[in-house]
Parts: structure tokens; C-alpha cells; sequence
């Protein structure tokens, strides 16, 4: 008989940043069910940290089988997280517990949500929280410096009591158990569409409604000596109520819209928002 063994890894449940999407992973993308997999029980902590599992591949007489392989590191896998709560958010303790934080296992995913937004699968959007249907917006941790820069927004928004119903509210952080946040939750805006899907069949009425809201809530911003900087139509929704909001304040610039000299100041903000006013024609 010949045994020639072969050990390899595998998750349960890959995280996002496999190129070896599992079936399971896949439908979840898309949306889709499967008669055994129960979204009810199915959290965030499941997504991002899935039990891992090495096996061994043996070749008996021709014939290739994968057995549990029990010398295997039996770590539970999971994201690089490069962001700690207190040592890399310049933020006072007050501010950090304003702002709130849940763990992951507190989160479940709502599925569907990737029907219709195929192109933003890289990790479950729309959450849960334990013992609530409300709707949470989630955001991962991607960069670094753009995800800090956007919670030290927030809450500064907060601890200045400028929210309005001109920007979704951060609803809390998402941190682990070792104090690395993983991302954030906004209120989910019900029924809400992108400025720049909604704009070239809005009326004049709703267009001219649109830009005062969305100057008001950046004059709040340049008061308290903040910057939205990223303008452009991509990041205002529109609500069901017909009200606008800004999203993303993650900085950076958008070619076309802000200029990488003025990237991130009140100046190109200023200029974005001329350039956003054309785009809603009310010149």
C-alpha cells in the first residue's frame, strides 16, 4: 500500500482577503441561501475569524482522501488588524467611550444586501445587533490612516453636538476582545440612493433642496475646523424622505472634482462643492 501525505489548511469559512471564495462565501456575497446555513446565528466574529481547520491529503493506492490532521495549528484565522483602540486613535478616553464599541460577536450579518451591490463584497455591509432587527451600515477597517482620520471625525461631531440629519450617526465602534477595531456601524439609511444615480431624474424643486442641506452641514464642519474631503456625488445619499446626506470623510480627493493640491482643506471642499453645484445644474 502507498501512503504519501500531503497537509494543507483550510477555513471553514474563508475570510474575505482569500482568492479560494468557498461556496458558502460566495452565495453569501451574492445574497443567495442555502437550505443548511442559518444567518440567524451567523455574526461577525464567524465572518472574520472562522475556525480553521488542517488537513491531510493521503494518496492510498491511487486513490487521494483528506483526514482531520491533528498536528495542525489550531489558531482560529482571521484579518490582519492594524488599528488599536487607545494607541493609535488620537482621541481622549471620553471621546472613545462616547463613541461606544461592540464586539463582533454581537453583529449578525443581514443578507440580500450584496443582490443589488455586487461590487462591494469584500465583507458583509448591512449588520444586526443581538436582540434587534434594527440595521446597521457596517465599515471594515481597510486603510489605516483614511479609517482613523474618519473616527476621530465622528467623534468629534459627537462630542461637538453638530450631528444632524445631514450625515448618517456612528452608532459605535467594532473592537475586539485585544482592544483592534475592526471597523465601525452607521445607522442604516432605509431606502436611500447615491446623488450622483439620483440626480439626472431629481427635479429642480428636489435639486435645490439637496445642495443647501449639503453646504449647511460643511459650513457645521469648517466651524468646528473639520474637513469632509473627499466632495463629489458618490458621497451624498439621498433618503427616502427626499433629505441629503455626507458620507465619507475618509479625505483623500477625487480627480475631476477636487484638486490633489487642495486635497483634504476647506479650500478644495469649497471647490467641490462649486463643482457639485454645476453637477446639480442650480447655476
Amino acid at each position: 500500500m502507498q501512503q504519501d501525505v500531503l497537509r494543507y489548511s483550510v477555513y471553514q469559512m474563508m475570510p474575505p482577503q482569500s482568492d479560494l471564495l468557498g461556496a458558502d462565501v460566495s452565495f453569501m456575497c451574492r445574497g443567495h441561501t442555502s437550505s443548511n446555513f442559518d444567518f440567524d446565528s451567523f455574526t461577525l466574529e464567524n465572518y472574520f475569524k472562522p475556525p480553521k481547520h488542517y488537513l491531510k491529503l493521503i494518496n492510498v493506492d491511487g486513490d487521494l482522501q483528506a483526514i482531520e490532521d491533528d498536528k495542525g495549528d489550531k489558531k482560529r484565522g482571521g484579518a490582519d488588524r492594524e488599528v488599536m483602540l487607545t494607541a493609535d486613535l488620537a482621541l481622549s478616553q471620553a471621546q472613545l467611550s462616547n463613541l461606544g464599541k461592540t464586539h463582533p460577536s454581537e453583529l449578525y450579518i443581514v443578507p440580500g444586501y450584496h443582490d443589488n451591490h455586487p461590487e462591494e463584497c469584500a465583507w458583509p455591509r448591512i449588520l444586526r445587533m443581538r436582540g434587534s432587527t434594527r440595521r446597521y451600515f457596517f465599515k471594515a477597517l481597510h486603510e489605516p490612516f483614511s479609517f482613523r482620520r474618519e473616527i476621530e471625525i465622528y467623534a468629534h461631531l459627537r462630542t461637538l453636538n453638530i450631528y444632524d440629519t445631514h450625515t448618517p450617526k456612528l452608532a459605535s465602534l467594532v473592537v475586539w476582545e485585544d482592544e483592534t477595531v475592526l471597523g465601525f456601524i452607521l445607522e442604516y439609511l432605509e431606502g436611500s440612493h447615491n446623488l450622483s444615480e439620483v440626480a439626472l431624474q431629481a427635479p429642480l424643486e428636489a435639486r435645490a433642496k439637496w445642495m443647501p442641506q449639503i453646504e449647511r452641514f460643511v459650513q457645521d464642519l469648517h466651524h468646528a475646523n473639520l474637513v469632509w474631503g473627499d466632495v463629489k456625488p458618490a458621497n451624498v445619499l439621498v433618503d427616502v424622505h427626499g433629505d441629503a446626506h455626507v458620507i465619507d470623510f475618509g479625505g483623500s480627493y477625487t480627480p475631476g472634482w477636487v484638486d490633489e493640491a487642495e486635497m483634504e482643506t476647506v479650500a478644495g471642499d469649497l471647490a467641490g462643492l462649486e463643482k457639485l453645484r454645476e453637477f446639480l445644474e442650480l447655476q
